[in-house]
């Protein structure tokens, strides 16, 4: 596994690249924020506003809300299919 730390528009997240999967973990670990998986070129797809990410790239990006009640590190390892 690879790990990173996310400037500009991912500043406080961190960058995970694992080995059994070709997505890509963009994790903030602050309740309320979010974690982004990537499909493809995770470093084309970070230098994009969050915006940009989820309007033109949806297929590329899932975006993963953390809730206090909820299921999202579920939905994390789904979107990594690991």
């Amino acid at each position: 596994m690879q790990k990173f730390v996310g400037e500009d528009e991912f500043e406080g997240y961190f960058v995970f690249i694992f080995d059994k999967t070709d997505r890509v973990l963009l994790e903030n670990p602050i309740e309320g924020n979010a974690a982004y998986i990537f499909r493809g070129d995770w470093t084309f797809l970070s230098k994009l506003s969050k915006g940009e990410l989820l309007e033109s790239y949806r297929y590329s990006v899932e975006r993963v809300l953390h809730r206090e009640a909820g299921n999202w590190k579920w939905r994390i390892n789904r979107a990594l299919a690991l």
